[in-house]
């Protein structure tokens, strides 16, 4: 059995944890409430579990079976499934750095998605053709913010 203990204010703790951290199917979560001595234990699916933890935490919970298999070449350099770029076997530490930049690259690219620049200009040359405004772009660019988009007829 996994677990983790965090301990609160006033002798409280919340213990949790995966019954079989190998097949993690059902997780668990203990609250112990010192002051009016209560506990609670709440027996849940793992991925309600893995939910809360990230949101609790706000961490980002990435599944081993989620990453790309990684291997040493004959060359001595790492290679990623599905990339054509070639890794130095540096340390593991400079790979965790790594990784922690290119997850905050994805999450940037996931907050702000790059413009589509032809969608763009044609939802600009449409508000044009209804406004005649000078801010054609500004408003064509809050609109497609919002997901607005020009349909071919």
């Amino acid at each position: 059995m996994t677990e983790v203990t965090k301990q609160g204010q006033a002798g409280s703790r919340v213990q949790m944890g995966l019954l079989d951290p190998h097949k993690p199917t059902t997780a668990w979560v203990r609250v112990h409430e010192a002051t009016f001595k209560r506990e609670a234990l709440v027996n849940l699916p793992a991925e309600e579990f893995l939910a809360g933890v990230a949101e609790a935490f706000d961490v980002i919970i990435t599944e081993r079976k989620d990453l790309p298999e990684a291997e040493a070449g004959s060359d001595g350099r790492l290679r990623i499934q599905g990339s054509a770029t070639p890794w130095k076997a540096d340390d593991a530490e400079t790979h965790w750095r790594i990784a922690r930049r290119h997850i905050a690259l994805a999450e940037y690219v996931e907050a702000n998605p790059p413009v589509d620049q032809e969608a763009l200009d044609a939802l600009t040359q449409a508000v044009g053709k209804i406004n005649g405004f000078d801010k054609n772009s500004t408003i064509a660019r809050a609109l497609y913010d919002q997901g607005v988009r020009v349909v071919s007829e």
